[in-house]
C-alpha cells in the first residue's frame, strides 16, 4: 500500500481520507496560487489603494483564512500585488544663492549646534554671526533655546548695532 502525503501533513492509506473523524470538522480555507483571485478580491482597492500584504494578511485572518504571513506575501509577490514605491516630490522653486552681503549688517547668520559633554548631558549652542564682516555677534551656551531667548538675543545685539537688513532662516 503507498502512503501519501494529505493537505495537513499526515499520511493516508490509499483510498482513505486522513480526516474521517467528526469530532476535526471542517478545515479553514488556505491561500494558495491557485486562489490568486481571491487575494485581490480580498482587497478593498478603491477604498485602500496602499494596502500592502500586512493589512491584506490581516484581513484574510478576519475573514477566517488560516495561512501565515509568510504565505500571504508570497502569493502577493507572485500575483504581482505590490504596492508601487512612492516617489519623492520635487521642490518646485529652484534654489538661488544668496547674493552677497557688501556692507556691515546686511546680513546675520543664525545657527543653533549641540554637543554632549562627558558626563553625557547635551548642551546647545546659538550663533549669530555678520556674514559681511565675518564678526561672530553672540554665542550663547545653554541646554535649551526656547523661541523667546533667540528673540531676546537678537534684541540684545541690535540694541547694540542696530537690526539687519535680513536674517535668513
Amino acid at each position: 500500500m503507498s502512503r501519501e502525503k494529505t493537505g495537513d501533513g499526515r499520511a493516508a492509506a490509499d483510498g482513505r481520507r486522513a480526516r474521517t473523524d467528526p469530532r476535526r470538522g471542517q478545515s479553514a480555507p488556505r491561500v494558495s496560487v491557485a486562489r490568486g483571485a481571491a487575494l485581490t478580491g480580498a482587497l478593498p482597492r478603491a477604498s485602500a489603494p496602499r494596502w500592502g500584504a500586512p493589512l491584506l494578511t490581516w484581513a484574510l485572518h478576519r475573514e477566517g483564512w488560516i495561512d501565515n504571513h509568510k504565505r500571504i506575501e508570497r502569493v502577493h509577490r507572485q500575483d504581482g500585488l505590490a504596492v508601487r514605491k512612492r516617489r519623492r516630490k520635487k521642490l518646485t522653486r529652484p534654489r538661488a544663492p544668496h547674493a552677497p552681503a557688501l556692507a556691515p549688517n546686511d546680513r546675520w547668520s543664525m545657527e543653533f549646534l549641540r554637543d554632549t559633554l562627558a558626563s553625557g548631558r547635551v548642551i546647545r549652542l546659538f550663533t549669530v554671526v555678520d556674514e559681511c564682516t565675518r564678526e561672530g555677534l553672540q554665542l550663547t551656551v545653554d541646554t535649551s533655546f526656547p523661541g523667546v531667548r533667540v528673540v531676546l538675543a537678537l534684541n540684545a545685539i541690535a540694541a547694540v548695532r542696530g537690526y539687519p537688513k535680513q536674517v535668513p532662516l
